[in-house]
């Protein structure tokens, strides 16, 4: 993999730098192989802390201030099949402290290579504080998901548990509704919640912060219901 971005020219081609005060932290990732496919092609990032970022694509509702993005016209964000193929990636703009991610790609959409990968670093740029992001622990949620039928009794997907951060969508770090055969998606339930929210919250939802001052993480259950066709 190739790895650019903010215009810099780096010797080492696997690692780039933003500019200060440059707004968007536009990255590009070049992938070099045979029969690539970008219907199939993931690409996921990894911070300091261990977390799983996967960018939200190519939707208005979501910038690059608490996420990362991918733009394109197709909705993928990867231009390109056969030998090459770019990824275009913003990274986050409003991050407190300097920060930098490992980007890792899957070609098949499911193995990702964890040993041939390209880094970003994003430094710090100066701003107010009191309008920054931190990722310290204060702000990092374990989320629980599971995927069963509205009456809760047949579990389709065994439940999982990942780490995020309050301030940053649920989706960002693969907690999104999924396809299941005869399946249609209805909603979904949040920490012991009766009440079904529609699935189209879930676009939109944040991890969110602790329940109480007592609790180290807010452990977040999402119960995504589906009923047969």
């Amino acid at each position: 993999m190739v790895h650019r971005g903010g215009g810099k020219e780096e010797a080492d081609i696997t690692h780039t730098e933003t500019p200060i005060g440059q707004e968007s932290k536009k990255t590009w990732v070049t992938a070099f192989g045979a029969n690539l496919d970008k219907s199939l092609t993931k690409i996921r990032i990894i911070d300091r802390n261990g977390i799983i970022w996967y960018p939200l694509q190519n939707e208005g509702t979501s910038d690059s201030t608490s996420n990362f993005i991918m733009v394109s016209s197709d909705g993928t964000g990867i231009f390109g099949n056969g030998n090459t193929q770019m990824l275009e990636v913003i990274g986050m703009n409003n991050i407190l402290t300097t920060e930098t991610f490992t980007y890792q790609l899957a070609v098949d959409g499911k193995n990702y290579d964890t040993e041939t990968v390209v880094t970003l670093t994003v430094p710090y740029d100066g701003g107010a504080k009191n309008t920054k992001k931190e990722m310290t622990e204060d702000f990092i949620r374990n989320i629980k998901s599971k995927s069963c039928n509205k009456r809760q009794e047949k579990v389709l997907e065994a439940e999982t548990e990942v780490r995020g951060y309050s301030w940053s969508k649920l989706r960002s770090f693969g907690i999104k509704d999924k396809e299941f055969p005869n399946c249609k998606v209805i909603g979904y339930r949040r920490n012991g919640s009766e009440e079904i929210t529609p699935i189209t919250g879930l676009y939109e939802d944040l991890v969110g912060k602790k329940l109480n001052q007592w609790n180290l993480f807010t452990m977040k259950q999402f119960l995504l219901l589906r009923h047969r066709k």
